[in-house]
């Protein structure tokens, strides 16, 4: 049975019974008084909700969800805790400690269904042993002289709260509450800290399965992406939600502060930021949320952002080892995440026109770059009807814009760049094309490859019969 012992906490004139092993743990409500609205924030985040005790039957309260009933068979006196139910999805602990199996047993919030979770392990035979993440304080049997909480046999250890409190990542907070300073606390704010629960892998692997990544690889994601240099709190703020608007992006998190340069090339992606695409969800917290099979292309979404990766646009690229239970990394050690992931959330046929990978994987291709390149004959996309020339993009610009512009028939084409007073500047192409949808780039640079000057600049395309001219501003 568990021992339990009662702490004076002076500066906050509460009492608070804890478990022995857990002395220097004073529970968040310690926190409060001094830390008022770091703790609203933080209370109503998924931390605190990782692990939730039935008291007297009821099922736990959360800010944003409910969890109302446990599996087939059970009743909620049946339940001792809850784990989850913010937001993704729920777990439950029997009367004797052990993770209930079986074929329904999951509840996903997202989309209101039962799932399975270990429906080959009998009822009664696994064991809770994620407390080093679910909860604060946790102590494993092995380590705690074989004492389970609540004495409960399923239980693999011990832990001083449930759910992920403040002391879960600055540390047992007696002393600061007895005498607050700023050296009596842990203000670890490195994501080595958020590393030791974001992730699965000792060897700081990306874990997958059934083609999408696992949930809890953040960590993973971050140190095997391009952006491994960065902090967490970069681009998040600990105390706040991603989730249910409650601001937990910082001002990190734009983008454009360090990829200022890098211009959407295709004016349909205009109104999508950096991270519709870099961040798709090719991750699975509790459900698959989208599948699209066209003409033979099949694609998976799971329910969670990935973090930001490059997009493979080799269509013959492998994302996955040949078990399909680690991301790969190409060269440069950065994971790359397959286009379909990206493309397929909105071109499934329900946010988006439904189109094939083929089509996803050419268009993915020309969203950055620049240069000449056809994109009429894509497979999906047809022969434009008309000629058309398009608005530069982006416009103003600096260093680099890009017009796309459209053939209905071959034709001998000359795109031209003049400057105000008519004088030719660069020559983009001159050249006989076949019918297509083409797009051009122009660097700012004469013909002789020399940078010219800020200014208004003109485009004009002449091809067959048709000719037309369109206005750029360079600012640099």
């Amino acid at each position: 049975m568990t021992r339990w012992r009662t702490v004076w906490c002076l500066s906050v004139m509460c009492l608070l019974v804890l478990p022995v092993g857990a002395q220097d743990y004073v529970g968040h409500d310690a926190c409060q008084p001094c830390h008022s609205a770091i703790y609203g924030e933080y209370i109503q985040t998924g931390h605190p909700y990782k692990l939730n005790k039935v008291v007297d039957g009821q099922p736990p309260e959360y800010p944003f969800t409910e969890v109302l009933n446990p599996p087939e068979g059970f009743t909620w006196d049946d339940i001792t805790y809850v784990i989850g139910g913010y937001n993704w999805k729920a777990r439950f602990i029997d009367q004797n400690g052990f993770i209930i199996t079986g074929d329904a047993v999951q509840w996903n919030l997202e989309n209101q269904t039962w799932s399975g979770y270990h429906a080959d392990e009998e009822i009664g035979t696994k064991p809770y042993n994620c407390g080093r993440c679910h909860t604060t304080g946790w102590q494993t049997v092995e380590d705690n002289g074989g004492v389970r909480q609540d004495g409960l046999d399923g239980m693999a250890g011990t832990f001083a709260a449930p759910g992920v409190e403040c002391e879960g990542c600055h540390g047992p907070g007696s002393d600061h509450v007895a005498g607050p300073n700023s050296e009596n606390i842990q203000k670890d704010s490195s994501k080595e800290l958020c590393g030791r629960c974001h992730t699965r892998d000792a060897e700081r692997r990306i874990a997958a399965s059934g083609g999408l990544i696992r949930h809890h690889e953040q960590y993973d994601e971050l140190v095997n992406s391009p952006h491994r240099f960065m902090e967490c709190g970069n681009c998040h703020d600990p105390h706040k939600s991603v989730l249910n608007d409650l601001g937990g992006t910082t001002n990190g998190a734009d983008c454009t502060a360090c990829h200022a340069a890098v211009a959407v090339v295709v004016p349909e992606m205009a109104g999508h930021d950096c991270k519709t695409c870099h961040m798709p969800k090719a991750t699975k917290s509790a459900i698959v949320t989208s599948t699209f099979d066209n003409e033979g292309d099949t694609g998976l979404l799971g329910d969670i952002q990935s973090h930001t990766f490059k997009l493979n646009t080799d269509p013959d690229a492998v994302m996955f080892s040949e078990d399909g239970k680690l991301v790969l990394l190409d060269d440069e050690g950065d994971a790359i995440v397959r286009v379909e992931y990206a493309c397929g959330a909105c071109h499934n046929g329900s946010e988006a026109s439904a189109e094939t990978v083929d089509w996803m994987y050419a268009n993915a291709a020309i969203v950055h770059t620049g240069g000449m390149t056809a994109v009429a004959a894509l497979e999906g996309l047809g022969t434009p009807g008309d000629f058309v020339l398009h608005e530069a993009y982006p416009n103003p610009f600096n260093p680099t814009t890009h017009i796309r512009y459209d053939l209905p028939a071959g034709a001998d084409v000359r795109f031209v760049v003049h400057n105000a007073i008519g004088a030719t500047v660069s020559v983009i192409v001159d050249e006989r094309q076949v019918a297509g949808r083409y797009l051009a780039s122009w660097d700012g640079r004469n013909a002789a490859g020399n940078d010219v000057a800020s200014g208004v600049y003109f485009a004009r395309l002449e091809a067959g019969p048709f000719s037309k001219t369109t206005r750029m501003t360079l600012v640099r």
